[in-house]
């Protein structure tokens, strides 16, 4: 396997709201790794790098969550579920296909979809992974014996249900990690609340997001917008944020 197929390995897609969801720049950081046994590995500055591809990176498969909330999809969302059927079938001719299903809903689920789409039982309030899903960046570990230990890593935000917009979020916010356990990646937990719908970048250094959404008093109150891109520079590598005006 040549370098650059490597650097691709384990790059995962995750689709919900906003669309699809591929994860890019490089930036130094320290940072307390969870790896897929559930041990810590405490990584000192400049012993990593996380790069967070562009949106149209290629990656390796595609993950989505079954609707389930009566409250926010009409008729027992029925026609959501034969959207987002259609979707699946159509995703799947070309690449794998994941399927997250509440434990009440996982039958369905299997039933609907094609033998060759993985349908996993996994507790979810709502159907956005884009949002409540980790961000795979791809990690570039230094401080182990040469060479580099090249792998996807998870990114965990914080996830507050859109700035506590509908109802409970509780089981949303343990999806990442489930999710980075299921493919076995090591994931990194972000004190700061961010939906990965709300940034997109270019693959070369630069990224576009929202005063809206990530400056709004009820997603990080106590943060100034200085430190929001502080870390978004330091968990995507990006050298540059483009903020756009509410």
């Amino acid at each position: 396997m040549q370098p650059a197929q490597q650097a691709l390995v384990g790059q995962i897609r995750l689709l919900g709201r906003g669309g699809a969801r591929a994860f890019g720049s490089a930036a130094a950081a320290s940072a307390s790794i969870t790896l897929p046994n559930g041990k810590s590995l405490e990584l000192a500055d400049g012993d990593i790098k996380l790069t967070m591809p562009a949106e149209w990176a290629p990656h390796v498969g595609t993950w989505m969550a079954w609707p389930k909330r009566y409250d926010v999809w009409r008729s027992g969302a029925g026609p959501a579920r034969a959207a987002f059927t259609e979707v699946i079938k159509a995703i799947s001719q070309f690449e794998p296909v994941t399927v997250i299903a509440a434990p009440e809903l996982w039958s369905d689920a299997r039933a609907a979809l094609p033998d060759h789409v993985r349908v996993i039982e996994m507790t979810h309030d709502d159907s956005w992974l884009r949002d409540s899903g980790p961000t795979v960046v791809l990690g570039e570990i230094s401080s182990c014996p040469r060479p580099p230990i090249r792998t996807a890593v998870g990114v965990d935000w914080k996830f507050n249900g859109w700035g506590d917009l509908y109802g409970s979020y509780e089981l949303d916010k343990k999806v990442a990690q489930k999710l980075c356990a299921a493919e076995k990646l090591p994931y990194v937990t972000v004190d700061m609340v961010l939906e990965g719908g709300s940034i997109h970048v270019d693959g070369e250094g630069t990224m576009l997001t929202t005063e809206e959404c990530l400056l709004n008093p009820n997603r990080n109150p106590s943060m100034t917008k200085d430190e929001i891109e502080a870390e978004l520079k330091r968990y995507t590598g990006v050298s540059k944020v483009i903020w756009l005006p509410k």
